[in-house]
């Protein structure tokens, strides 16, 4: 019975039981599946390794050891999971409770009256729409055009100093934006 595959048939017909019933001891019942999975896959490695190696003195000991390794690697990265799973589920219940993430489209939408309002030369209108637009998109990504749109916006109202400051601040920020040329012409009458 010195082959190693005979002798890994021998411990999986008469250790198989008395392993699972030792380590579920040790870990609860509530484990038992990943008992029956670890003491499966040391038989598994025994056949494997004793095959290349030789069989160990104690083969038993070897068997439970590995056994017991690989369950506890398991029982940690178990641990590990559902500990993550919990600190994330109140960012995911956050995210689901908020909806869906506005598009891009819906963005663009908010953002075309307000244009259409600037090229009818309203500027009073697309101010009050830009207004909206933020409120909807307090981070949105057209802000830049936002920005943009707000200072040209201002300066059209009239010759309020506010947008000047606003044109300046933006060209400051954005001073390669693609609507640096429009802030300029719109805030600098020259």
């Amino acid at each position: 019975m010195s082959e190693p595959r005979q002798l890994a048939e021998h411990f999986f017909r008469h250790e198989y039981g008395r392993l699972v019933a030792m380590l579920t001891r040790r870990t609860g019942a509530q484990h038992i599946e990943a008992v029956e999975d670890a003491v499966q896959a040391a038989l598994m490695s025994a056949l494997e390794s004793w095959t290349v190696a030789g069989v160990p003195d104690n083969p038993s000991a070897w068997l439970y050891r590995v056994a017991r390794n690989g369950l506890w690697d398991d029982l940690r990265q178990r641990t590990r999971h559902r500990r993550l799973m919990e600190e994330n589920a109140t960012e995911v219940v956050a995210a689901l409770e908020q909806g869906p993430e506005p598009s891009l489209a819906d963005e663009m939408q908010r953002m075309r009256p307000a244009q259409l309002a600037l090229a009818a030369g309203d500027p009073t209108r697309a101010l009050a729409l830009l207004a909206t637009y933020l409120e909807t998109f307090p981070d949105g990504r057209l802000h830049e055009e936002y920005l943009a749109l707000r200072a040209i916006a201002l300066c059209s109202a009239g010759p309020a100093p506010a947008g000047r400051t606003e044109a300046d601040a933006f060209l400051a920020a954005h001073p390669r934006s693609i609507f640096a040329e429009r802030v300029r012409g719109a805030c600098d009458p020259r």
